[in-house]
């Protein structure tokens, strides 16, 4: 199954595909392959979706490029189709996240992680304007390759 994905929008707008056939994943280095890995500039904290009724539990794996400014050039949902709403709070929180990049040495690079996001029954937390949303945490990356 291919994965979905997000770009975050071009200065110039182009076709969706445009942005799937001009996206060379093999750029990114894995986390395994980097000297320091990418560090969150602040606190990620994916909101649970407020037009949710009722409570559960999903998770999804993210897969998340930076390149070597540390901005996100795409996410990408792995595996399990999360509702759309939790898919679409996960990948616009960590689409406009800035990060420290990632380096080999001492040289910034385009680097890809995979972390794990998990949404919890809270149905009114998430009708709660004053809630405050979960802290994601980027040390516990689940990237294997």
């Amino acid at each position: 199954m291919k994965p979905r994905s997000w770009t975050p929008p071009k200065l110039i707008p182009m076709a969706r595909s445009d942005w799937d056939s001009t996206f060379d994943e093999a750029q990114y280095h894995s986390a395994a392959e980097l000297t320091a890995r990418p560090v969150p500039l602040s606190s990620i904290a994916v909101p649970y979706p407020k037009d949710v009724q009722q409570g559960g539990s999903w998770s999804a794996l993210l897969a998340i490029f930076i390149d070597e400014n540390g901005v996100v050039a795409r996410v990408n949902v792995l595996g399990a189709k999360l509702p759309f709403p939790f898919e679409h709070a996960a990948v616009t929180t960590f689409g406009a996240a800035r990060f420290q990049p990632g380096r080999i040495g001492d040289k910034p690079v385009k680097s890809r992680m995979v972390v794990e996001v998990m949404f919890e029954n809270a149905p009114e937390a998430a009708r709660d304007a004053t809630s405050t949303p979960t802290p994601v945490s980027i040390e516990r990356s689940v990237d294997t390759r």
